[in-house]
């Protein structure tokens, strides 16, 4: 089994800045050359996600060698994700009503909706997308239907991004799903995309091919596009360098599993508590954007490090499903 501590250490690292994305401090500092990269850098971080969890999924699929197996593979991560989704959906269930403004009559078929197809707490859109892209992407295995896939991904992808651009009869489906269901960009179509990505990588070929290129090389090539990103749009640059940050820390010869694995769990929960954090202290405090910052970042932590503490005693086992 490879040492996977720098992918947990990437996840770690991710959930961080996504803290600061959704503060808004990215945007706040993007006003310089180091700014932009940073702010840039920041709008890859749930496509990594998407790769990172695409690919261990297909990695362990890839390892099977019957349908039955690849089947029940996907029904458990299927289960896993649905469980992690309803229970930060439940622990954070006042702040969802109040945040969406659902309305008693319909709260079960609108939080349905946003479950599946849009977000119910902040940046919850992730594991939505998860669960209904999953499947899709699942074909891609399944030989007679690769082709149809991969090229309804990759159109609806460039679609959701030159919409603006386009006729403006082409604009309308964009349009009436925004309307109707929701944000396109923040929906399983955009992250099946990634998905598909995470799938090509789980391949043993391209595996070999992050094994045996030298580090150094690798890190080269990520800042030749770091450096490309002030003035390039980072919807043009944003595959390769998922690519490559996702190859560097695969390649990270870092020792010690158990700090790594906890640092896995750690971001799997900043992540789906950020959002409620950042808005109860914005509430109380009013802070300025950076100190929203450090403080949720902060506290984020704290609660994490106490949510795992807590799931090892066996009275609060319940709490692994926060994970």
């Amino acid at each position: 089994m490879r040492n996977l501590n720098g992918i947990d250490l990437l996840k770690f690292i991710m959930s961080i800045i996504i803290v600061g994305v959704h503060s808004c401090v990215f945007e706040m500092l993007a006003n310089d050359y180091f700014g932009v990269l940073i702010n840039n850098i920041s709008n890859v971080c749930v496509p990594t996600f998407f790769v990172i969890s695409s690919f261990f999924f297909f990695r362990k699929v890839r390892s099977l060698t019957t349908t039955k197996e690849k089947n029940r593979q996907l029904l458990m991560f299927e289960k896993r994700t649905l469980f992690l989704y309803l229970f930060w959906i439940v622990v954070q269930l006042p702040y969802i009503i109040y945040l969406r403004k659902y309305s008693f009559p319909y709260l079960g078929l609108s939080m349905l909706k946003d479950i599946f197809l849009g977000e119910t707490f902040i940046a919850s859109w992730f594991l939505g997308a998860m669960i209904v892209g999953m499947p899709i992407v699942y074909g891609v295995n399944r030989q007679w239907v690769r082709n149809v896939i991969v090229l309804i991904i990759s159109m609806v992808y460039v679609y959701m991004y030159t919409y603006s651009i386009l006729p403006e009869s082409w604009q309308q489906p964009y349009l009436w799903y925004r309307v109707h269901v929701g944000s396109l960009i923040l929906s399983f179509w955009r992250g099946m995309f990634w998905m598909m990505l995470g799938y090509y990588c789980s391949s043993d070929k391209f595996v070999r091919v992050i094994v045996r290129t030298p580090q150094y090389v690798k890190l080269l090539l990520l800042v030749s596009i770091l450096l490309l990103t002030p003035v390039c749009p980072i919807e043009y640059i944003s595959i390769p360098f998922t690519i490559l940050v996702f190859a560097v820390f695969y390649s990270m010869p870092l020792k010690g599993s158990a700090v790594y694995k906890q640092l896995r769990v750690y971001s799997i929960i900043i992540y789906c508590i950020h959002g409620t954090v950042l808005a109860a202290i914005s509430f109380l405090l009013h802070p300025s954007t950076i100190m929203l910052t450090v403080i949720a970042i902060f506290i984020c932590i704290i609660v994490a490090v106490v949510v795992y503490k807590l799931s090892m005693v066996s009275r609060f086992k319940l709490l692994q499903l926060a994970y």
